[in-house]
């Protein structure tokens, strides 16, 4: 049996405290030293990469395909106020529409996802270039990439401040990390995974539980560690159901009016050092 401490992924602390039980034997905890939340699965690891297949993929691909493309059309529009099209790599890229997007609108693209099915997919019917694992075991060029994005992926990574590391080496001085995650603060947020889960935003009863529960400070906190400097931390409106988008409404008029950001999610954008 590992006897050793459970460590925070954001500041390495091991003082902890129960924020609410997950769930089949889950525990979601709060680091005191930084406010990171993460929760520890009874078995030690989260679901695999076997969830995604095409099971998974299948509303992406059918009624929800329309709307994804209006939203990924969006985020790389938003991309370019920051970096003209040039190299751009997707952590996460799933079905790789967002790629293809940014390949229409004249990227140079690249990806990676931990579902081969996902992987193979966007080879196969995008005619990507998409590799399946971990972006951290992959031999990829160094001081190379204009701009590196992770669509609602750090929530979902045992290591983050590890992932961002390797991000800010492929990455050219100067060049471009984006992430979307769920904010975890948020009242929201909480309503909108009751509302269509039925359930806690932290519960580990999903198909896909996260392992670490940002909020813009511990997300502000771990860009900085990892050497990026951030440039703004807005509200990322990415959802494709109407009531979702709805919901998204409110939030995103208040952040611009006022800069107080409760929405369901966040949008982080940072430059290498």
């Amino acid at each position: 049996m590992n006897n050793e401490p459970v460590r925070c992924a954001l500041c390495g602390g091991v003082d902890f405290r129960e924020v609410v039980p997950g769930g089949r034997g889950a525990r979601v905890l709060r680091c005191g030293g930084c406010g990171l939340v993460r929760t520890i699965f009874p078995t030690g690891k989260a679901p695999s990469a076997g969830h995604y297949d095409k099971d998974y993929y299948a509303p992406w691909l059918g009624e929800q395909s329309a709307a994804r493309e209006k939203i990924w059309n969006r985020r790389l529009k938003s991309i370019e106020r920051f970096v003209p099209a040039g190299r751009i790599f997707d952590v996460g890229c799933g079905d790789g529409m967002f790629l293809e997007v940014a390949a229409k609108a004249g990227w140079e693209t690249e990806g990676s996802d931990i579902s081969e099915w996902a992987a193979q997919y966007a080879r196969e019917n995008r005619r990507l270039r998409v590799r399946a694992g971990e972006l951290q075991n992959m031999d990829l060029p160094s001081d190379y990439y204009d701009a590196v994005t992770m669509w609602h992926v750090l929530e979902h990574v045992a290591s983050p401040l590890v992932l961002l590391e390797k991000v800010r080496g492929m990455l050219k001085t100067g060049g471009l990390a984006v992430a979307a995650v769920p904010n975890a603060s948020a009242i929201i947020y909480r309503a909108v995974y009751r509302i269509f889960k039925f359930r806690s935003s932290l519960s580990v009863v999903d198909r896909e539980p996260h392992i670490h529960h940002f909020d813009p400070s511990t997300l502000r906190m771990i860009f900085d560690k990892a050497g990026f400097r951030v440039t703004e931390i807005i509200p990322d409106a990415g959802y494709a159901g109407a009531l979702r988008k709805t919901l998204d409404a409110f939030p995103v008029a208040l952040a611009a009016v006022s800069g107080i950001n409760i929405s369901t999610a966040i949008e982080i954008r940072a430059i290498k050092k």
